[in-house]
């Protein structure tokens, strides 16, 4: 008698609940669902569908944390190798080039709202200045009214670039790395 696993089941039963939980579904009437319908170029140059993409998202959204692998359900009758062959390596680099303009995105946000942050700094430390001039001069004190408020906005749009936007497009971002690494499989129903 095993004491360490009692029940033998039990160990297959966990890895296959896993397997069920980092697995991607769905079922497709043809290979035409995934493309649009608008584009007539061959599969390896198509255009994705939208559904298509919507619902790979929101199955995606649900398989927390990872998904290995997107089995794409297809008729028996219709499937073809070379054809799925084409499709694979066109989901592959499409969800790839995705994940790389998301980043550059993220990136480009994180680095505006670095710049705003210390144009901010900059603007704030000029009206500190102004403000230590002793006398009462109109000019100044106009200057010192415009510089303000346009260092505290300047420096609340830099922390939204820098925090906020990028949390925003989080879900995106994690889409696409999950397809750009999941195992594409055509099954047949």
């Amino acid at each position: 008698m095993n004491l360490s696993n009692p029940d033998p089941g039990l160990e297959y039963r966990r890895r296959e609940e896993h397997l069920k939980m980092s697995e991607i579904s769905i079922w497709l009437d043809g290979y035409d669902d995934i493309f649009s319908d608008f584009d007539p170029r061959p599969y390896s140059e198509r255009v994705l569908s939208d559904d298509f993409l919507k619902e790979a998202q929101k199955v995606s959204d649900e398989k927390f944390p990872a998904t290995h692998e997107l089995n794409l359900l297809v008729p028996r009758a219709g499937r073809e190798t070379k054809t799925e062959k084409i499709i694979r390596k066109r989901l592959k680099l499409y969800f790839r080039a995705r994940l790389d303009l998301a980043r550059k995105d993220l990136l480009r946000m994180r680095l505006k709202g670095l710049m705003l942050v210390g144009i901010a700094i900059v603007i704030l430390t000029v009206a500190t200045l102004v403000s230590l001039i002793e006398e009462k001069n109109l000019a100044a004190h106009m200057f010192l009214v415009l510089l303000e408020p346009a260092g505290w906005f300047t420096i609340w749009n830099g922390f939204d670039e820098l925090f906020f936007a990028p949390a925003k497009k989080k879900p995106t971002l994690e889409f696409y790395r999950k397809m750009a690494r999941c195992n594409i499989v055509f099954v047949s129903y």
